[in-house]
């Protein structure tokens, strides 16, 4: 889910980010003509790579996005998918940022704290059928499914139990 309007909740696709963020910005600047009430939005992109040997992780941004609602999906993180490691990455520039232009709360989730790990990031060979792709943990993508899935509903007023 990229998009969470609490009046209905909405998840929505952007095409055109790697040429320029194109959907995310006509989508948010349309929201801000309308002054949507958008109460978080959380993008999740890249999130299944694991570098062998490493535990399960969960990248935060550090220059892009609302620290707000980073703090928010840290906090989620320890009480619902205690199993990842959850740090800072420089992983940025995507569809949250249109958002947060827009003074909207925003963050994003990545699969990996720290560097970038993956060889073919962002390239033609980012693709989850490679041949010798290891690296793909669906585990660490429901994990982070979870963080994303708790912030919004706790964002949204649910109460939540574990």
């Amino acid at each position: 889910m990229d998009v969470v309007q609490f009046q209905d909740v909405d998840g929505h696709p952007f095409a055109g980010e790697e040429q320029g963020l194109l959907g995310s910005k006509a989508y948010a600047r349309k929201m801000r003509e309308q002054n949507a009430e958008i109460t978080v939005m959380i993008q999740a992109d890249m999130l299944a790579y694991h570098v062998p040997d490493e535990p399960p992780q969960l990248g935060l941004p550090t220059t892009i996005g609302t620290p707000e609602v980073t703090q928010l999906v840290a906090n989620v993180s320890a009480l619902y998918s205690p199993e990842l490691r959850v740090g800072d990455t420089a992983a940025c520039c995507s569809d949250h940022q249109s958002f947060h232009e827009q003074g909207f709360p925003a963050t994003q989730v990545f699969e990996r704290a720290g560097p970038i790990a993956d060889p073919m990031y962002h390239n033609s060979g980012d693709l989850s059928d490679r041949e010798g792709y290891e690296g793909y943990d669906f585990q660490q993508v429901k994990s982070i499914a979870k963080v994303q899935l708790a912030t919004l509903l706790h964002s949204a007023g649910y109460e939540l139990s574990q």
